[in-house]
C-alpha cells in the first residue's frame, strides 16, 4: 500500500507542532524544525512517453488506500489523452503483425509515444485528482521535454519552476529511452527559488 507524500509531510508537521507545544520555553528556544517546504509537490517522476505515464499513474492509484480511490477526478480524460484512439491501436496492431519487432522494442514503443506531457496528481483522504495544478499537487509526472517547456530556458524573462523547490524524491524510469531523446532536458539545472513570500518553517 502506498502512503501519499502529502500524508507523510502532514504527519511530520503535526509531530513537530506537538514538540513545540510541549517545549519548556523557560529553558530557551526549541530546536529548529525543517519540516515544511516552500511548495506542496514532493515527488517528481520522469518518463519518456505518455504510455509509460498512463501505466505509472494507474499503478500509483491502484496502490493507494481504498478511501483515496473512491473518487478519481479526470480519470476518463487522462485515459483518453494518454492512450491511443481505437483507430491508432488497430493500426499499431497491424504494423506489429506485418513487421514483428523484438519484445523490448514493442515494450518501449507501445501505445501513445508522445514525449511532451506533464500532469499533476493531488491525493486527499477521499479522492485523487489528476490534472491538478502543479503547485497544489503531491506528485508530478512529466517527460523531460514537457517539464523543460514549462520551466523555460535560461535567460527567459519569466520562468515557472518554483513548484520544484520542495521535491524530495526524483524517479526516472526507462533511462535508456530518455537518453535517446534529449538528455539535456534531464540534466537542466534550475535556478534558486525565490523565497521572499514564503511563510512557514521551510525545509532544506
Amino acid at each position: 500500500m502506498l502512503v501519499p507524500p502529502g500524508d507523510r509531510a502532514r504527519d511530520r508537521v503535526l509531530r513537530a507542532n506537538a514538540k513545540l507545544r510541549a517545549h519548556d520555553y523557560s529553558k530557551g528556544l526549541p530546536p529548529e524544525h525543517r519540516d515544511q517546504g516552500f511548495t506542496r509537490p514532493r515527488v517528481l517522476i520522469l518518463l519518456p512517453t505518455r504510455h509509460a505515464a498512463l501505466q505509472v499513474v494507474q499503478q500509483l492509484i491502484d496502490l493507494l488506500p481504498s478511501s483515496y480511490r473512491s473518487q478519481v477526478e479526470n480519470k476518463k480524460r487522462f485515459k483518453t489523452e494518454y492512450s491511443l484512439s481505437p483507430e491508432e491501436a488497430e493500426e499499431e496492431r497491424r504494423s506489429h503483425a506485418g513487421n514483428p519487432k523484438p519484445a523490448d522494442w514493442q515494450h518501449l514503443f507501445a501505445g501513445n509515444v508522445d514525449d511532451c506531457f506533464r500532469v499533476g496528481l493531488r491525493c486527499t483522504p477521499k479522492s485523487v485528482k489528476i490534472y491538478a495544478d502543479f503547485y497544489t499537487s503531491d506528485i508530478l509526472v512529466a517527460s523531460p521535454l514537457g517539464l523543460r517547456m514549462l520551466i523555460g530556458a535560461e535567460g527567459d524573462r519569466q520562468r515557472d519552476l518554483d513548484y520544484l523547490s520542495s521535491i524530495e524524491v526524483v524517479l526516472a524510469d526507462q533511462l535508456s529511452m530518455l537518453a535517446m531523446q534529449n538528455w539535456d532536458h534531464v540534466t537542466v539545472r534550475r535556478r534558486p527559488v525565490r523565497r521572499g513570500s514564503v511563510l512557514g518553517r521551510p525545509g532544506r
